[in-house]
């Protein structure tokens, strides 16, 4: 039987660890980084990743956002001014969005929306790194972004990013 080694992308803040580890098993593989934001710039993070990848034969990566998150809390409880670069980047998707987030009239639903509109950004930004990158090298990894709602122990959405990517 084929394994399928997944690493989770998680905020440190969210706690959210216990939660996934009793979703897909106890050999789940994390990274952390405010809000869950892929950091494409850090070339320590991105030679982590890329290592743990290699290393762990990672087949799938899954970027992860809680309805608990601060930050998601804070843009849309309006609580400015946004002290880090991560509010003000889901600020700005937030004021994108605001005439699709407004039509939820439930708090819970626009964590959900907002989430995910931040987990798309991330998954496009993540994709566009490994394919140009050339890190995939004949590897085969799909990408997805979770939504979860850990207080309720359920997984609120799921996105997936074209199935699967492999090297152009």
């Amino acid at each position: 039987m084929a394994t399928t080694n997944k690493l989770f992308m998680v905020c440190p803040f969210s706690c959210m660890e216990t939660f996934i580890k009793s979703q897909y098993g106890e050999d789940s593989f994390f990274m952390t980084s405010t809000a869950a934001t892929f950091v494409s710039g850090s070339n320590l993070y991105t030679e982590m990743m890329i290592d743990l990848i290699y290393r762990e034969h990672i087949t799938e990566i899954s970027i992860v956002s809680d309805t608990s998150c601060r930050f998601i809390n804070n843009v849309l409880a309006r609580k400015e001014p946004f002290q880090t670069a991560v509010e003000r980047e889901i600020d700005k998707l937030y004021v994108d969005s605001y005439p699709e987030l407004k039509r939820y009239a439930n708090i819970m639903e626009k964590r959900v929306e907002l989430a995910s509109l931040h987990l798309e950004k991330q998954l496009n930004e993540l994709a566009n790194y490994l394919l140009s990158s050339s890190v995939l090298a004949g590897k085969n990894i799909r990408l997805k972004g979770m939504v979860t709602i850990v207080r309720e122990n359920k997984i609120a959405r799921v996105i997936n990013y074209n199935n699967q990517l492999s090297e152009l």
